[in-house]
């Protein structure tokens, strides 16, 4: 969060992992978003730990569903904040519906 206006004003067209706090991160996407606003757009944020692993099929929606409206004005892909090895694979297939579900 500290970095957002120094990576804005380096011309980067992107920035990524937007990792939450859940997941040791420091990143809250909606205040992110009120920061830099559209100058710049976010990758990540998914907390794949609570989601994948641990979540089922509602909560992974509800988890993506909070992240684009996070970023209500476009700009943003929806995607794990880190890498991960297990999951199940009804949470994967929710990721993937209610991603396509999240329009601008």
């Amino acid at each position: 969060m500290p970095l957002l206006e120094i990576v804005t004003e380096n011309g980067a067209d992107a920035l990524e992992t937007m990792t939450p706090p859940e997941m040791g991160g420091d990143c809250d996407l909606k205040e992110a978003t009120k920061i830099v606003g559209n100058r710049i757009a976010f990758i990540g944020g998914f907390d794949q730990n609570n989601g994948f692993e641990k979540g089922t099929p509602q909560v992974v929606r509800e988890m993506v569903f909070k992240l684009h409206a996070a970023c209500s004005d476009g700009g943003y892909i929806c995607s794990p904040s880190d890498h991960f090895f297990k999951g199940d694979i009804k949470n994967l297939k929710a990721f993937a519906e209610a991603c396509a579900e999240c329009i601008y």
